[in-house]
């Protein structure tokens, strides 16, 4: 097996450093998102009970089944382990690059565990990174032509995230233009189904064929904020001026190659563009985070690694180490925001207060954020354990953390709800409860609901 020749040690001590890169960001709670607490709630209560339940449509089996396991542990061991698997994709995303004897196999590892959207989900508990790490894993086993391996890791990265099979597609072209295949193309896609469902039947026994849906609470989100996710929120502003640099200079690359040239990177190519499109229009279709566009860096990576010239693509890996600690335009909110340095400059985009700060990237953003989120909602419980009165809090996006912090010590008075619908907050008023929303909550919840009542019923919480 290839990790076992002496050459790949280099590769196994850059896996190592990049490991060691992550532990300063491990700390700050289970991740910025509001679904990583809720994914500790679900895990808990999956130990507890021994019934299966979904963190959010459609499920995540995998990771909810092993968070079960030890959801008890230190938040900062289940993100350590979390960088760990992602370290073992970077190292293997290395391999793979080997394998097709690309040049830049160093440089484009680093310039993969250092993009800021692949840094920030190595340090906490979502399943974004361990499903891309199995996909990278796999590529690697069908560019070794296990195909059956391949097939089962690529079906297991499924239960962390549904939508790792998009990717059948991509390695089943690889396949047949790389090794001549149909016949093992089809055992690849066959397997990874038969994979995928058996670890989707937890969530077809209790929900029934309605688990294959999403939550879906909002309109489309505006243009401007989709821009943003797509580009600078998972790049950085330094990365993502040099992907658009990168893309300039791969193009020119391919124009000026020889026809066998182009032949000889044809398949790979052909991967790297089919993953790309997919992702691209899964990102269009939703785009309500940045890390949804995690699953096609890789493969823009491996594009530049094929085109740009070594001095080029250690640029580009620095360029990615830069963006992901300075000059980052960062939400600049004291509750939910990140915590702006002293040569932040404050300003509005769209009636959103940011912060243009060159001393901190989106990963440093990420765990200040981290830790204002957690000292918000833990003042908000202290605030209502001694309360005697029926309460209940419109929460929104604080309700998973909330509730994690209400385990403790748990006030029979309070109760928290996502968002409500006018005549469930009419429901709680009738029967005494004092009603209040957290900030900017009673905006949301009439979004949701599409009206105009929140205020009438409920009260800022202060």
């Amino acid at each position: 097996m290839i990790l076992r020749k002496e050459n790949n040690k280099s590769l196994v001590l850059v896996a190592l450093v990049i490991l060691i890169s992550r532990i300063p960001f491990l700390f700050s709670g289970y991740g910025s998102e509001e679904d990583a607490w809720g994914l500790i709630l679900v895990a808990r209560n999956i130990s507890l009970t021994g019934i299966y339940e979904v963190s959010r449509l459609p499920g995540h089996p995998v990771q909810e089944y092993l968070l079960s396991l030890m959801w008890d542990y230190p938040s900062w061991v289940l993100n350590l382990l979390t960088a760990i698997v992602s370290s073992i994709g970077v190292l293997f995303f290395m391999l793979t690059l080997r394998l097709w004897n690309i040049r830049n196999v160093i440089p484009a590892g680093i310039a993969l565990a250092f993009v800021p959207v692949f840094y920030i989900n190595s340090t906490n508990i979502m399943d974004y990174t361990w499903a891309l790490s199995l996909v990278l894993i796999a590529l690697y086993f069908v560019v070794s032509r296990k195909f059956v391996l391949a097939a089962i890791l690529l079906g297991i990265a499924c239960g962390f995230r549904i939508t790792a099979g998009a990717m059948v597609v991509p390695f089943a072209l690889l396949i047949y233009f790389q090794h001549k295949s149909l016949r093992n193309a089809i055992v690849l896609g066959s397997i990874t189904s038969a994979v995928a469902l058996i670890c989707f039947l937890p969530a077809l026994y209790i929900y029934g064929t309605s688990f294959f849906t999403y939550y879906e609470y909002f309109p489309y989100p505006p243009l401007l904020k989709n821009i943003y996710k797509g580009t600078v929120g998972a790049w950085g502003v330094i990365g993502f001026a040099s992907v658009a640099l990168a893309s300039v200079a791969s193009l020119l690359k391919w124009k000026q190659m020889t026809i066998s040239d182009r032949h000889k990177y044809f398949p790979i190519i052909i991967l790297c563009g089919v993953a790309i499109t997919l992702y691209t229009y899964s990102f269009l279709k939703i785009p309500q985070k940045s890390a949804f566009v995690l699953p096609m860096v890789p493969f823009i990576i491996i594009c530049f690694s094929i085109f740009l010239s070594r001095k080029l693509i250690w640029t580009f890996a620095l360029a990615m180490i830069v963006s992901s600690f300075f000059i980052g335009i960062n939400l600049d909110n004291p509750l939910r925001g990140s915590k702006a340095s002293a040569l932040a400059i404050r300003t509005t985009i769209r009636n959103t207060p940011v912060s243009i700060d060159m001393l901190s990237g989106i990963v440093v953003a990420d765990d200040t954020k981290r830790k204002q989120k957690i000292e918000y909602a833990e003042s908000v419980v202290k605030k209502l354990e001694a309360t005697n009165e029926k309460t209940l809090i419109i929460a929104g996006w604080w309700e998973n953390e909330l509730k994690y912090f209400s385990l403790a010590a748990k006030n029979p008075m309070v109760k928290f709800v996502y968002y409500a619908e006018q005549k469930t907050l009419r429901a709680y008023f009738d029967k005494g409860f004092k009603i209040y929303y957290l900030p900017e909550q009673d905006f949301y919840n009439d979004l949701r609901f599409k009206g105009e009542f929140t205020n009438a019923i409920a009260e800022p919480f202060e």
